[in-house]
């Protein structure tokens, strides 16, 4: 799979800290408006998209953002959309969750984070590719979280990269075995993260999976 990743993004600043947070085998392509990140998203069909919801004509507001989110979403239902908010924006981030996006990422940036956020999506679209569907129940969510503090307890605490970490092994793990369960919707719950994680907070090198 082409790891074509767009970045709709205004600020001229950003978009070139953002470039360099990839490594070479994602093709990046840079888009400032809604009517670019449409043209290249035709043009180049990338499976991941991230999307600052302050886009001019509204830089401060989020209402443009929100209309590229929609259209994205209709004119390419598979794509992965990963939407950046203020760090006091947790409403918008939520309403971009309902509407469909994939994730999110709060700024201030983080490569390493927002590394990790991204060849997430790539992974979960991988996986969609080969017939393979995810379902992330509440209960799931709230274990990955838990054992996330678990870990981070008893290691340097290295703050939002370790759930993404986490996350990241349950991802390797179904992909693995994705070629066996084509056609299955794996379901990600309180069991599920359990059974497959349960024995890494009991693990005495622990910074083997979040380093």
């Amino acid at each position: 799979m082409t790891k074509a990743l767009l970045i709709v993004e205004d600020d001229p600043g950003l978009q070139s800290q953002m470039r360099w947070c990839f490594n070479d085998d994602v093709e990046v392509h840079m888009a400032s408006d809604r009517e670019s990140a449409i043209s290249s998203l035709r043009r180049h069909e990338p499976k991941v998209v991230t999307l600052d919801l302050g886009l001019p004509p509204d830089p401060g507001g989020s209402a443009e953002g929100f209309k590229i989110l929609e259209e994205i979403l209709q004119l390419a239902p598979a794509t992965k959309v990963i939407v950046i908010t203020g760090r006091e924006e947790n409403e918008n981030a939520v309403r971009a969750i309902g509407m469909g996006a994939t994730d999110f990422f709060q700024k201030p940036l983080d490569a390493e984070i927002l590394n990790f956020i991204v060849e997430r999506a790539f992974k979960v679209a991988q996986l969609e590719t080969e017939n393979v569907k995810l379902k992330f129940t509440d209960d799931g969510i709230d274990m990955l979280a838990k054992i996330s503090a678990e870990v981070n307890s008893s290691v340097e605490n290295i703050g939002a990269r370790r759930l993404h970490t986490i996350i990241e092994k349950v991802l390797d793990d179904i992909s693995f075995n994705a070629t066996d369960r084509a056609g299955e919707t794996i379901t990600v719950d309180q069991k599920y993260v359990q059974d497959n994680l349960g024995n890494l907070v009991k693990d005495t090198d622990l910074s083997k999976f979040i380093l």
